[in-house]
């Protein structure tokens, strides 16, 4: 094997470039190692040459809301802000039904449907049709990916309580004639909702079961026998799971007696993490579970209260730090300390020297996620999607996606792409020139 061969078998280039983002003879994407450099097979989990690791690529958009913390970044630099963004739709296809879930990884697309039809599409040969799978079952949780794999949670039937959860590998999507591969599926008592969050060799899940909330665990889910599931916690209501890379742990918020706790999965020892719940000191009532918390550093994000309250709350103390500002709908973190809401009054940074920026914004539907450094995009209730420059709110680029009584309700961004979907089942990818 010379190391700087393209690592596809059906492909016989040789000494690929240092640098090459796909293969210049079968137009395959490259996965590089950080260690050796080495060109890999995108969806590879470890380097072919030193056998090193490799670790996601930080323009992928593998989760709710982008990633495990739930922050709405997309680390990719795109080439210009407003009002200056140039938008090229570049793909699009439908569904029988509305699009839930828009994922990316290593130049693939990967859309699922709420009656769980999942669409993928490799983004360097978008003139083909997508690749088109069915799961058991309807989606109300926003799948995963993680090292190669889709994770789909579904109810196979609503009414006895069945769910089950599928995972599926998607390294033979290169293939001249793609396929993915059912790897494991295990039936669940509940209904998976919220968002799956698979970290290190574990999948957390949020259940729906008899009027009440438990979070289920599912060990080993990188082989092909998992182990579980396992209830860890049961309880009224519980908040989206969220995960931190940097410390290796995984959070929750749970609410008895109207006392919030954190609650701790610590994977830093590299064996099974057992769950440690924590009191919240001087923490306001009532979190909104059907907001999304974010990670970022030591700080937990969350919504509370009528007022819809966006409070900070420092992980290391388990003390409520600070609220934000109030009657959020939605937020994105551009930083620790500049966060980008949605609320009545519209999009708006909370940075100090952006407070009078303030936009009016009722159409606003989905988003906002924050392009990194440069703006943080919308989709709105008239089929339009909205740039705004990060550093003046005030300058902004409008962009008719689809009929204006179709609203954009999905939205993601990876690379230098944006990806949208609506109710109807349309989904279209624009890249950004």
């Amino acid at each position: 094997m010379n190391p700087t061969d393209c690592p596809y078998l059906e492909c016989q280039h040789g000494n690929i470039e240092p640098g090459a983002a796909a293969c210049p003879t079968c137009g395959l994407w490259l996965k590089r190692c950080r260690q050796c450099g080495v060109p890999n097979r995108s969806f590879a989990n470890y380097c072919r040459s030193c056998g090193h690791a490799l670790p996601p690529s930080p323009n992928s958009w593998s989760g709710y809301r982008g990633s495990v913390q739930r922050i709405g970044l997309n680390r990719h630099i795109v080439p210009h802000s407003p009002p200056d963004v140039k938008l090229k739709e570049v793909a699009a296809f439908r569904f029988s039904s509305r699009c839930r879930s828009i994922l990316a990884e290593d130049g693939y697309l990967v859309a699922v449907s709420d009656d769980g039809v999942v669409k993928t599409l490799d983004l360097l040969r978008i003139g083909r049709e997508p690749y088109t799978f069915k799961v058991n079952g309807g989606v109300f949780a926003e799948p995963a990916l993680h090292n190669g794999t889709l994770f789909v949670g579904t109810v196979k039937d609503e009414s006895r309580g069945k769910g089950a959860i599928y995972a599926y590998t998607l390294g033979d999507l290169s293939l001249n004639r793609p396929e993915v591969n059912l790897r494991w599926d295990m039936d669940l008592v509940g209904k998976p909702v919220q968002a799956l969050l698979p970290f290190c060799d574990r999948l957390y899940l949020n259940i729906s079961k008899d009027e009440h909330r438990e979070i289920h665990i599912i060990d080993n889910i990188k082989g092909n026998k998992p182990i579980g599931p396992v209830c860890v916690y049961s309880g009224q209501r519980s908040s989206t799971l969220v995960g931190d890379q940097p410390t290796r742990k995984v959070f929750f918020l749970s609410e008895k007696e109207r006392q919030l706790y954190i609650n701790v999965f610590d994977h830093t020892s590299g064996t099974p993490s057992r769950m440690i719940g924590k009191p919240v000191r001087e923490a306001p009532p009532d979190f909104l579970d059907y907001i999304p918390v974010a990670a970022i550093g030591s700080k937990l994000f969350a919504v509370f209260g009528e007022t819809k309250d966006l409070c900070r709350i420092d992980i290391q103390s388990c003390c409520f730090d600070a609220k934000i500002t109030d009657r959020v709908r939605n937020y994105a973190l551009a930083g620790m300390n500049n966060q980008m809401v949605i609320n009545s009054r519209g999009l708006f940074s909370t940075s100090e020297s952006m407070q009078e920026n303030m936009l009016q914004g009722e159409n606003i539907v989905s988003g906002p996620v924050v392009l990194r450094d440069n703006a943080a995009v919308v989709g709105m209730k008239d089929g339009k999607v909205r740039f705004y420059k990060l550093s003046n709110l005030s300058i902004q680029d409008n962009f008719q996606v689809f009929n204006a009584s179709d609203r954009v309700q999905t939205l993601a961004a990876f690379k230098n792409f944006i990806a949208v979907g609506n109710p109807n089942g349309e989904v279209k990818v624009l890249e950004l020139t």
